[in-house]
């Protein structure tokens, strides 16, 4: 996954609190 479906801008794996997993999160929205 490179791209946010809804707003098109790039995504970045990050480390969200209470997730052992790092997930794509979208820089934008």
């Amino acid at each position: 996954m490179n791209f946010c479906s809804d707003c098109g801008a790039k995504v970045s794996l990050q480390a969200i609190a209470g997730d052992e997993r790092q997930r794509y999160v979208c820089t934008d929205c």
